[in-house]
């Protein structure tokens, strides 16, 4: 089978959570690989194809070795797995979580 995705997809856990716009449904999962143009998430909650969500996950790297970075897109679901769905990113961004505390 021919590869059709455009973006090369990384192997990667990261925890997620969720948000269904314009509605009170949210949920959680873990991601089972991630691009710079999508993810595919494992998760419980059933989401429809077409459906658009905001993600938020914890990004595993600092920024500047000292501030924690939350990566936070708005995506569209576009498939549907056994145990979860994918999604492509509509736009993106990182978000600073506040400095760590210094070791003492």
């Amino acid at each position: 089978m021919n590869e059709r995705r455009s973006k090369f997809r990384y192997a990667i856990s990261l925890p997620v959570t969720f948000r269904v716009l314009h509605s009170r449904i949210s949920g959680a999962g873990l991601t089972i690989d991630l691009s710079s143009g999508g993810a595919l998430i494992a998760a419980s909650t059933f989401l429809p194809v077409r459906t658009r969500i905001e993600i938020s996950m914890e990004w595993p790297f600092s920024l500047e070795g000292a501030v924690p970075l939350q990566f936070v897109a708005q995506a569209r679901v576009t498939r549907r797995t056994a145990n979860g769905f994918a999604v492509a990113f509509r736009q993106h961004e990182f978000r600073t979580v506040g400095r760590r505390q210094a070791a003492s």
